[in-house]
């Protein structure tokens, strides 16, 4: 927000908080009226409600913006656990077979349509077929493939990605994301840019095309653009064009890769905080 004009800036600082708690003015009544019930203070917004308590944010500067805080603030973040669920046979094998792969994964709360599904896989396709890269492993998680397959039913290779039979594109409801990043073959993450994918990209030093749907995540998409780690596409403008374009700088550009190796560097260090965590609470 550094590098905003004044309109941004306040933009972000007066106006959008102002939004939101307008937005959020009858649940916060409402949440008062039980504060008040068992005694608490009431607030109408976020800072008022932290200012006396302690504060753990999951989050590290380096990515993150340098700003003033409390005392009482403290980030503790990238939490990565210690131990992860490893790769599936399945997935081992795919990886070892396919040395440049995409994950393509949304977290378990966004959703896109349908549409914005066949471009992304048409993009993959394209990709595949000028041999950019050799493997896409996707976590469909809450994506509805069946609507997905309506849309699809005059492409033969779309409808094949979709029933998870095509050799280079494997589709996983549920996937082990962290061992995926982890393995060398990954070359790159398809992300939301939430905050955990955010931080399990660094730690394992993947760059990302993010593609930000909602909350927090437009915002960490540009924080992770200005770590220079990342590119983003638009859910409101999605074309294949555009993404073929951005994987191929992402793959191509040792840029991004060295600056993904340095946030790594740094997201490996602070995930030791979680600990300090631990004693702040105690």
């Amino acid at each position: 927000m550094e590098n905003e004009s004044f309109y941004d800036r306040f933009k972000c600082a007066i106006i959008n908080p102002l939004i939101k708690t307008l937005a959020l003015r009858e649940t916060l009544k409402d949440l008062n009226a039980k504060r008040a019930s068992v005694g608490i203070d009431p607030h109408w917004d976020f800072v008022g409600r932290v200012s006396n308590r302690l504060m753990l944010s999951n989050n590290f500067y380096g990515l993150e913006i340098p700003s003033s805080e409390s005392p009482l603030h403290q980030n503790i973040g990238p939490v990565i656990p210690d131990t992860f669920p490893g790769l599936t046979p399945v997935l081992d094998s795919f990886l070892i077979a396919h040395p440049r792969t995409i994950y393509f994964a949304l977290g378990t709360n966004a959703i896109i349509s349908p549409q914005n599904v066949i471009i992304i896989l048409k993009s993959f396709l394209k990709l595949i077929d000028q041999n950019v890269i050799d493997g896409v492993i996707w976590s469909t998680v809450r994506t509805d493939t069946s609507k997905t397959l309506q849309l699809a039913n005059s492409s033969s290779q779309i409808t094949s990605i979709l029933n998870n039979e095509h050799p280079h594109i494997h589709i996983s409801k549920f996937s082990p994301q962290l061992a995926i990043l982890s393995h060398v073959n990954t070359k790159l993450f398809l992300s939301h840019g939430g905050a955990g994918s955010s931080h399990e990209s660094m730690y394992t030093a993947t760059p990302m095309l993010v593609l930000p749907i909602l909350g927090d995540q437009p915002r960490n998409a540009e924080l992770l653009e200005s770590a220079g780690i990342a590119l983003s596409i638009s859910k409101a403008n999605l074309q294949v064009d555009d993404i073929v374009s951005k994987v191929k700088r992402l793959l191509n550009e040792e840029s991004f890769k060295k600056n993904a190796e340095r946030l790594q560097f740094l997201a490996k260090i602070n995930s030791k905080r979680k600990y300090r965590a631990a004693d702040l609470i105690e």
